[in-house]
């Protein structure tokens, strides 16, 4: 491949269109418009500036099984902080959506019982 110059983007091309031509592949230009990262990087934008898609931070402390997490990825106190009672030593911290109510909440995996502890609320009770 070339070198890109100022101001040049590549991306795959079969998705996304080509520049002038297919370096990589060869292939003839592609007939299908190059919408597909336009769109998803005008919905990312759309959808992250307000908080309400992607990830946010957490800390595990394996000490105490205490969780401290962030709502958003701004700058700031833990909005949760809690203890989880009741986890053994090797027991691996996870996160997910248990219920389908779209909020992550934590839980734990007992890799000698291959049983998962798991918690629909962010406060200090033992996993169910």
């Amino acid at each position: 491949m070339g070198r890109l110059r100022a101001g040049e983007m590549r991306t795959c091309t079969i998705c996304h269109g080509i520049n002038k031509t297919d370096v990589v592949l060869g292939l003839p230009k592609p007939t299908n418009p190059p919408q597909a990262l336009h769109t998803l990087l005008s919905w990312y934008r759309n959808n992250t500036a307000n908080g309400m898609v992607g990830d946010t931070v957490g800390v595990y402390m394996p000490d105490g099984a205490f969780f401290a997490l962030r709502n958003s990825n701004a700058i700031g106190s833990p909005d949760a902080n809690f203890v989880v009672p009741g986890t053994g030593a090797n027991w691996i911290p996870i996160t997910g959506d248990w219920d389908g109510d779209g909020i992550d909440t934590v839980g734990f995996y007992n890799p000698a019982t291959s049983v998962f502890h798991l918690k629909n609320s962010k406060s200090s009770a033992p996993t169910t």
